[in-house]
């Protein structure tokens, strides 16, 4: 069988593998959206505990909603076996159908052309990966459109995907394998086709403007990621859903000009927005969780009346450098008594409302 022959079976197979694939996707878009629900409507359930503990009026019955949560974690549990099995016949197709020949490759060297990543990349301590496996540089294979990245090369496993590998490509569907922990700047920037993408579980660390003016539509960041770098996500004008996970910190412009963007839930875990994070989207309400310590007076600029729902007393709101003391496009603030923000609200002629009156709707 001549060479020619050999890459059209193979590719033939990847198809077919990638439309279950696919399938498995809707899945765990499912998944993150019922994992949406979930975490939401867990937190309303807290933040009515809290109203309940300082109210003097009758508590809230919430029995039923409770149950309701109960029944969707199941059937998310049925959904996720299923998401598990899927994988494990991805892993198989990862080790026997991809093609290493398609890609060029090096060491992973720990060096980013940014001086910014260069910083952001020595912060995070991924330079111990350096000489532990292989760096993807560029993709050369004949299909442009439905990519499987290999899991390892030369018995090396691929631990990275480097700096504008498919910016501005036409990569419509591609696989990641479990071994990749690095994503670097500017890598799928552009690739206005690409609507979906599974990260990896173990990934660490999302370069600046990774997935900038893509077509991506969701994203579930994983749970080991901590920060989602500068303008990771800007300009992604079909993004409609995310999923942080255990995300600390939202570096300038992550998703900035996503216009489509109207709803977000910070996980506990985050301390840190800093500036023009969420500008110009369609976020109208945002809850703050009480281990934020400080968010940036500018983070909603361009969007409109945004209502802001502390949940800590101790979160401070930074201003700008140009001392404009605006805390931007925020038109009212739910706050417990005592809180930071009062002044700021206060300052910006910002209503202001106890948290024990908020309600979600």
């Amino acid at each position: 069988m001549s060479d020619l022959e050999q890459r059209v079976k193979a590719l033939e197979t990847k198809v077919k593998i990638l439309e279950e694939t696919l399938e498995t996707l809707k899945d765990m878009q499912l998944s993150d959206q019922m994992n949406n629900y979930i975490q939401s409507k867990s937190r309303d359930l807290k933040l009515v505990d809290l109203l309940n503990s300082v109210t003097d009026n009758g508590e809230l019955d919430l029995s039923k909603e409770r149950e309701s949560i109960e029944q969707i974690i199941s059937n998310k549990k049925i959904i996720d076996e299923n998401i598990e099995k899927s994988l494990r016949n991805t892993n198989t197709f990862l080790n026997n159908y991809s093609d290493p020949s398609y890609f060029d490759y090096e060491d992973e060297s720990g060096i980013v052309s940014s001086w910014y990543d260069n910083d952001t990349y020595s912060d995070i301590n991924l330079k111990k990966y350096i000489g532990k496996g292989i760096r993807i540089t560029s993709y050369n294979g004949f299909d442009s459109k439905n990519i499987v990245i290999p899991k390892e090369i030369n018995g090396k496993p691929v631990i990275s995907i480097g700096e504008n590998v498919f910016k501005n490509t036409k990569v419509k569907e591609i696989i990641i394998p479990n071994s990749v922990k690095i994503i670097l700047r500017n890598a799928f920037e552009g690739c206005t086709n690409l609507k979906h993408i599974a990260l990896p579980n173990d990934l660490t660390y999302i370069g600046t403007c990774c997935f900038s003016k893509s077509g991506i539509e969701s994203i579930n960041i994983p749970k080991s990621v901590q920060k989602i770098s500068r303008g990771c996500f800007g300009q992604c004008i079909n993004l409609t859903k995310v999923t942080l996970g255990c995300v600390k910190i939202i570096e300038n412009s992550a998703f900035f000009g996503c216009r489509n963007l109207s709803e977000i839930t910070l996980p506990t875990t985050t301390t840190t927005l800093i500036k023009k994070c969420f500008s110009s989207t369609n976020i109208t309400k945002i809850i703050i969780p009480s281990e934020v310590t400080k968010i940036q007076s500018d983070c909603f600029k361009g969007n409109r009346n945004v209502t802001c729902v502390f949940l800590g007393k101790e979160t401070e709101i930074v201003f700008l450098e140009d001392n404009s003391n605006i805390f931007y496009n925020v038109n009212m603030i739910y706050c417990l008594p005592g809180s930071n923000v009062q002044k700021v609200a206060r300052m910006n002629g910002i209503s202001i409302k106890p948290l024990s009156e908020f309600r979600m709707e």
